[in-house]
């Protein structure tokens, strides 16, 4: 097969042409140099009946289409955006920290620029919607504009009369505004952690599958489309209308589950593997496999505070300014003073005795989980304050993972079972941990992904506790994900990445802190 650039066509030598020319309008058979060849128009609809033949014709997005943003695309990325080009209702299985949203806005870009859709949406957790927007402005500048569907109902079907080409709405924002969505006719629907969706009995599904039922364009995304079992993918395979996914869910359960008395349930060996036959068409790139990815990923996971969080946080802020005009504040009590903005983002505050006051944070608990669920392999989630720690620590066993603590109050003997479990056993899966438990000396490569639930102020202590999975004998990419819900985190964040001085940073963020408030 040649690609012929100046006349946009494919060149192709084939024993019987008339099973392409017979089915592509566009298309005809040449004489060159004594070989009879067949030429077709190279569009995005005779590549997908080249491919239904059997023909491996790549999208014409490698070739016909800019890349547009601040990085070049990996390769993995642009086979990702050429997938989706040639497969309308798919699925994209590869793992976090992958580039998948990049991916998604390329292709959707591409099909833009050649008419194919108009407007597009994507449903995704609150707490990933500002990634979204975010990498819409950094790479799409004004090319295309988006609007985030959020707040009230009121608000939100203001913010849906505008004509921009990407609309962003929150899984359970959907029946909110169910009916204006569907009068509003979207060309593609971007299911973004689609794993949310895979109860096929609540309404949250019901929902979408009524709103996409007629839809040609839809593509979900998710790294763990079975995170409690293999049943998980009936309902995803039922929405990418699979032929492998029986139209009952009992039949797959049969397929996929033995069961072993009246109430209990296990998988079948190769259960995953038939699970994973039905998201078809899928693609998935593990993050081992993308050698062209940098071996440690820095992102940044925004979350919503709650209304508790709020008004905490500017009360907090207020005292701040009363310090500053009656006080001389150095770093260390800077320090101090900004841990209590840092502990309201938490949800646990202490008080001047060493008692903890629980503060409702739970977009803040869902996000963490929602990370740990995403992970290829095991995960390091560094907690600043041990009232916070043990929060974390008790939500994610009730969300189903198998979790160890460290903290300043386990024995040495302790830590080292921990430590040793969790490096050369299958659990724990997930460490729970105070930074400076984990500072230095030790080896866990068997996690990939670090979170920060909150960032802390040592420079040393945050490089060591990174370097925790980042050592020899680690053989996956790794992510550190970084949570915040506030400039204050943003801002301390950066400076460590940065490497900044943290003294400095650490008074410049207290005076910031004051003003703001002021």
């Amino acid at each position: 097969m040649l690609v012929h650039l100046p006349s946009k066509s494919l060149v192709l030598k084939l024993r019987n042409p008339e099973r392409v020319t017979e089915v592509i309008p566009n298309s005809r058979v040449v004489q060159k140099d004594g070989a009879t060849l067949t030429q077709v128009k190279y569009g995005l609809d005779e590549a997908k009946v080249l491919n239904n033949l059997g023909i491996n014709a790549p999208s014409p997005i490698n070739y016909f289409y800019e890349w547009k943003g601040k990085f070049k695309p990996f390769t993995h990325q642009r086979e990702t955006s050429a997938f989706f080009t040639l497969n309308p209702r798919s699925i994209c299985l590869n793992d976090m920290g992958t580039g998948k949203t990049l991916s998604v806005l390329w292709a959707a870009d591409y099909l833009m620029d050649i008419g194919k859709i108009r407007r597009a949406i994507i449903v995704c957790p609150k707490s990933v919607m500002s990634v979204w927007e975010n990498e819409l402005h950094s790479h799409f500048l004004f090319s295309r504009r988006c609007v985030v569907l959020h707040g009230s109902k009121e608000r939100r079907l203001k913010l849906l009369e505008m004509d921009v080409p990407f609309y962003i709405i929150n899984h359970d924002g959907v029946k909110t505004i169910e009916k204006e969505l569907k009068a509003k006719g979207f060309d593609l629907w971007v299911i973004d952690e689609a794993a949310a969706f895979r109860n096929a009995q609540s309404n949250r599904s019901k929902c979408l599958n009524r709103l996409i039922s007629e839809v040609f364009w839809m593509w979900m995304l998710t790294g763990t489309p079975c995170p409690t079992l293999p049943t998980d993918a009936w309902a995803l395979g039922r929405m990418l209308r699979s032929p492998g996914a029986p139209k009952f869910f009992s039949n797959f359960k049969a397929q996929v589950m033995q069961q072993l008395t009246p109430f209990k349930w296990v998988p079948k060996p190769g259960a995953y593997e038939t699970a994973y036959s039905v998201l078809q068409p899928g693609v998935r790139y593990k993050k081992e496999d993308c050698i062209d990815l940098p071996p440690v990923l820095f992102q940044h996971y925004e979350c919503e505070q709650t209304a508790e969080q709020k008004v905490a946080f500017k009360e907090m802020q207020k005292d701040l300014v009363l310090d500053l005009n009656g006080t001389k504040i150095t770093a260390a009590n800077a320090g101090v003073k900004l841990n209590k903005l840092l502990q309201v983002c938490c949800g646990e505050v202490y008080d001047n005795n060493g008692g903890a006051t629980t503060i409702n944070s739970a977009s803040r608990l869902q996000l963490c989980n929602e990370i740990v669920e995403q992970a290829s392999h095991k995960v390091l989630v560094f907690v600043p304050f041990t009232a916070a720690l043990n929060g974390v620590a008790q939500f994610l066993r009730k969300k189903g993972h198998s979790v160890a603590v460290v903290n300043g109050a386990t024995s040495v003997g302790q830590r080292k079972k921990i430590f040793d479990d969790f490096q050369n056993a299958d659990e724990p899966r997930v460490l729970v941990a105070h930074p400076q438990t984990t500072a230095h000396g030790l080896t866990l490569t068997r996690a990939d992904t670090t979170v920060w639930y909150a960032p802390i102020f040592s420079l040393e202590i945050f490089e060591q506790a990174n370097n925790r999975m980042s050592r020899p004998g680690q053989e996956n990419k790794m992510t550190v994900a970084m949570i915040c819900s506030s400039w204050l985190e943003r801002k301390v964040y950066e400076a460590l990445e940065n490497k900044a001085h943290m003294q400095n940073s650490v008074l410049e963020l207290y005076k910031k802190a004051a003003n703001t408030s002021a």
